[in-house]
């Protein structure tokens, strides 16, 4: 075995090589120092490598005349057995403790630089395969602690910067496959404790920016398939704790922004398959705690927005197949305790927004089937405790508002069949405490509306079979207290209004056959305390109302066989008091 020394292209160097200073492999960054001690004389710098079939090569430095260290940067040649030579040095501070290998393949075109401050700590590895093209920068402040690794395939392309402040603790791997083209900048404050890797295949085009605040605690994966297109931004303020992976399949062109305020504690999953196109931003306040799932299927095209105020505590998860296309916006104030479902099968097309004041913990689940085409807004002020179920069918095309004022505690669920083209507002005021459900068949087109004044505690059931078409609305003042129930057969073609004054305490019932074309007005003054119900056969055609004064308490009831086609009215004064019992059909009762 022979060696050479080479030494630096930066002014005259003295360097000794003997049997007693060297071994086949060299790996003491004090090697030239050690000469130093014994020459007594200053070194600018020495670089030395084997020249017979080397496979590691190490960059040392000296110090300089004066007794300042110098950095040394690396700017290598690959030679025909797979080592590196030549080397510069950099004034400002040290690079310091820098090992670079390629084991198997080259190591090749390293850059290590601490220009102001010390890169410090830097380990770059491509064992088996290259680690190629890695720039590691601390200019202004150290880069430290940072490790490379290709081992199995190639870490290629990667760069990383803390300029300004420091690049910390940040650990790149495509062991495997590549994790190439990765970026981790913590400039004007540190990126730190960055983890990207591509293991089994790659993870591919990362960028991790800590822009003005740090980018900290931010973990990529890509194990089995790739992670890919992942870019973490905390300008303004840190977005941190982020974890990214895509372990079996994909999670891909995921963006993860805290812009004015931070994006903290978001977790991106798309194990089995990939979560991709995802979005999560906090610009102006935080976006945090926010987890995004596709365990199974993917959770794809999703965006989480906390833009004024915080999106916080949000869970989309597609397990068993996709929860996709979510949008989760807290604009103004917050959107807050959010979670979104689609277990079994997807939740898909899911709009949540608090704009002006917040849309706070709502839970859209389609577990069994879909909950699709779900929107629910507090726009003005909050829509709130707003849960849309489809566990069995789905829940589809349910669209809940409180513009002006909440939508608050809207439960809708299709359980067994789907609750669909359900409609909840409260323009003006609330639309509160309304629930839908379409247990063993669907509750369909059913619409609640608190336009001027609230609709609440509003029930529409149909279990067993459908309650369809009913639409409750209180223009003007409220419609409260309704409940529309169609148990064993459908209750079907319900309106209740209190346009003007309240429509109150309206029940209507279609209990082993259906309750259908039922109309309850109280325009002026109140419809108040009606209850119409065709138990056992159908009560159809009712319609109550009290126009200029109340019709108030008026049960209709068609119990045996139907009460068809009767007709309540108080036009003027109220018609209160009214009873019509078992009225054959066909018959026509006017009061």
């Amino acid at each position: 075995m022979s060696f050479a020394v080479l030494p630096c292209d930066v002014g005259p160097a003295v360097c000794i090589a003997t049997e007693i200073l060297m071994s086949p492999v060299i790996t003491s960054p004090a090697l030239c120092n050690f000469i130093v001690t014994i020459l007594k004389e200053p070194l600018r710098g020495c670089c030395l490598r084997l020249t017979d079939n080397c496979s590691r090569y190490t960059l040392t430095h000296g110090p300089t005349a004066s007794g300042d260290q110098r950095v040394d940067s690396i700017t290598p040649r690959a030679t025909r057995d797979n080592c590196f030579s030549g080397g510069r040095g950099e004034q400002g501070y040290n690079a310091s403790a820098v090992s670079v290998r390629g084991q198997g393949y080259n190591a090749s075109d390293l850059s290590v630089r601490g220009l102001g401050y010390n890169a410090s700590a830097v380990s770059v590895r491509g064992l088996g395969y290259n680690a190629s093209d890695v720039s590691v920068r601390g200019q202004g402040y150290n880069a430290s602690a940072v490790s490379v690794r290709g081992q199995g395939y190639n870490a290629s392309a990667v760069s990383v910067r803390g300029q300004g402040y420091n690049a910390s603790a940040v650990s790149v791997r495509g062991q495997g496959y590549n994790a190439s083209a990765v970026s981790v900048r913590g400039l004007g404050y540190n990126a730190s404790a960055v983890s990207v890797r591509g293991q089994g295949y790659n993870a591919s085009a990362v960028s991790v920016r800590g822009l003005g605040y740090n980018a900290s605690a931010v973990s990529v994966r890509g194990q089995g398939y790739n992670a890919s297109a992942v870019s973490v931004r905390g300008q303004g303020y840190n977005a941190s704790a982020v974890s990214v992976r895509g372990q079996g399949y994909n999670a891909s062109a995921v963006s993860v922004r805290g812009q004015g305020y931070n994006a903290s504690a978001v977790s991106v999953r798309g194990q089995g398959y990939n979560a991709s196109d995802v979005s999560v931003r906090g610009q102006g306040y935080n976006a945090s705690a926010v987890s995004v799932r596709g365990l199974g299927y993917n959770a794809s095209a999703v965006s989480v927005r906390g833009q004024g105020y915080n999106a916080s505590a949000v869970s989309v998860r597609g397990q068993g197949y996709n929860a996709s296309a979510v949008s989760v916006r807290g604009l103004g104030y917050n959107a807050s305790a959010v979670s979104v479902r689609g277990q079994g099968y997807n939740a898909s097309a899911v709009s949540v927004r608090g704009q002006g004041y917040n849309a706070s913990a709502v839970s859209v689940r389609g577990q069994g089937y879909s909950a699709s085409a779900v929107s629910v807004r507090g726009l003005g002020y909050n829509a709130s405790d707003v849960s849309v179920r489809g566990l069995g069918y789905n829940a589809s095309a349910v669209s809940v508002r409180g513009l002006g004022y909440n939508a608050s505690a809207v439960s809708v669920r299709g359980q067994g069949y789907n609750a669909s083209d359900v409609s909840v507002r409260g323009l003006g005021y609330n639309a509160s405490a309304v629930s839908v459900r379409g247990q063993g068949y669907n509750a369909s087109a059913v619409s609640v509306r608190g336009l001027g004044y609230n609709a609440s505690a509003v029930s529409v059931r149909g279990q067993g079979y459908n309650a369809s078409a009913v639409s409750v609305r209180g223009l003007g003042y409220n419609a409260s207290a309704v409940s529309v129930r169609g148990q064993g057969y459908n209750a079907s073609a319900v309106s209740v209004r209190g346009q003007g004054y309240n429509a109150s305490a309206v029940s209507v019932r279609g209990q082993g056959y259906n309750a259908s074309a039922v109309s309850v007005r109280g325009q002026g003054y109140n419809a108040s305390a009606v209850s119409v119900r065709g138990q056992g056969y159908n009560a159809s055609a009712v319609s109550v109302r009290g126009q200029g004064y109340n019709a108030s308490d008026v049960p209709v009831r068609g119990q045996g066989y139907n009460a068809s086609d009767v007709s309540v009215r108080g036009q003027g004064y109220n018609a209160s008091d009214v009873h019509a019992l078992y009225v054959l059909t066909g018959s026509s009762v006017f009061l």
